[in-house]
Parts: structure tokens; C-alpha cells; sequence
């Protein structure tokens, strides 16, 4: 059955011994990312990424390039944020649940 996890609150240990064991990896925090190296090749992730707000605020593709060169099957969700401010960068996102459990039963076809 399908469990969450969350990273920020384990050892590294812990989450190498979790992340071997994942199907698919969803993630918001970039910092969750480093994690990635070890999970097994042809699994899945699907990273939440902010909507484009203005020409400074782009979305990376590093996470992109990574998950390829790892082998990792890699998708997105573009979340509007939160926040509306006169910040160059907005980084509370606002997932639609219901659009999240699509892409998973997507995902896990």
C-alpha cells in the first residue's frame, strides 16, 4: 500500500533506506532532491513547480537533467502560488489536489 514519507524529518540513513524502496517520488522542496542518486532506475518522479509569474521567475530544468541522466522517469505539475506580493519570486505553492491524484494514477499506469 502506498505510504508517505517525509525526508526533512529522518536520518540520511533512513532516507537512503526509504528512497530504494520508492515507486514514485513527489516533491515540492528542492532540498528533498539530492535524495534522488539513489533511487533504482526507471522509477518515477513528479516534482510540484511553481507557474511562471514573470520573466525572472522560471522554472529549472536541473531536476529534469538529473532525474534523465539517472534513468528516472521524470514528470511535473506547475501549482500557482500562494503568495501574491511584489516579490520577484513566489515560492508557497497551491496544489490542486485533484489534478495531484490524477497525475498519480497517470503515473502509476
Amino acid at each position: 500500500p502506498p505510504r508517505s514519507t517525509l525526508f526533512p524529518y529522518t536520518t540520511l540513513f533512513r532516507s537512503v533506506q526509504v528512497i530504494k524502496r520508492t515507486d514514485v517520488f513527489i516533491s515540492a522542496d528542492v532540498d528533498n532532491f539530492v535524495i534522488i542518486n539513489f533511487m533504482k532506475k526507471g522509477t518515477s518522479i513528479l516534482e510540484l513547480i511553481r507557474k511562471q509569474t514573470n520573466e525572472i521567475d522560471k522554472p529549472s530544468l536541473r531536476y529534469f537533467n538529473l532525474a534523465s541522466s539517472l534513468e528516472l522517469e521524470y514528470y511535473y505539475q506547475s501549482c500557482p502560488t500562494l503568495k501574491k506580493s511584489n516579490s520577484k519570486v513566489y515560492s508557497k505553492l497551491e496544489v490542486d489536489l485533484k489534478i495531484l491524484e490524477k497525475n498519480i494514477k497517470l503515473i502509476l499506469l
